[in-house]
């Protein structure tokens, strides 16, 4: 067997949210606390590991602590969860992140329409986010089993499906990179 054959490992995802109902919760401190192993031959050593941790918040300074909630901040999106970004092709996660800040100041000044086209295109965005990632694990899987002329030819699937998702949901429009604004 391959070296990348005879490795075992085990993950778990896990996504928390602390919350009063509705309304967020502020939090000054946060502790992790690794719990032991399950019971596997090949883990000798009983070792526990942290893949990683992603936080999502607002920093509040102490004027804003004493008063309340800090509501002026960024809006936290699902697309920020690592359980999200996992999975999504990274350019695509980019994209859909910068394109949620416009539907955001599209719905502020009241551009409802752009802001709806704008929704539609995230949610296509994101299927195609998985597909790439799909196939960018599939590419990076080929390269390690030195298949190098498929992991080519599925570099360059990647590269034709995403300027193909691009041009059909009309990205740079969309991004008003014109700087001319449609409705």
């Amino acid at each position: 067997k391959q070296w990348y054959q005879r490795r075992v490992h085990g993950r778990q995802l896990q996504s928390i949210e602390v919350s009063q109902g509705a309304r967020p919760c502020p939090i000054t401190f946060i502790k992790l606390v690794l719990h032991k192993n399950h019971q596997n031959r090949k883990n000798q050593y009983n070792q526990v590991g942290l893949t990683a941790v992603n936080i999502i918040g607002t920093p509040v300074d102490k004027a804003v602590a004493q008063n309340g909630f800090n509501l002026d901040g960024d809006v936290w999106s699902l697309y920020d969860d690592l359980s999200f970004l996992m999975y999504t092709d990274t350019e695509v996660a980019q994209l859909i992140n910068k394109l949620e800040k416009k539907k955001f100041e599209a719905v502020a000044t009241e551009r409802f329409e752009y802001a709806k086209k704008i929704k539609s295109a995230i949610s296509e965005l994101c299927e195609a986010g998985q597909m790439l990632g799909s196939l960018e694990m599939e590419m990076h899987l080929l390269a390690d089993k030195e298949e190098y002329e498929e992991a080519k030819d599925k570099k360059s699937q990647m590269d034709e499906f995403r300027v193909e998702v691009y041009k059909t949901l009309e990205i740079a429009d969309l991004l008003e990179l014109q700087g001319d604004p449609k409705t």
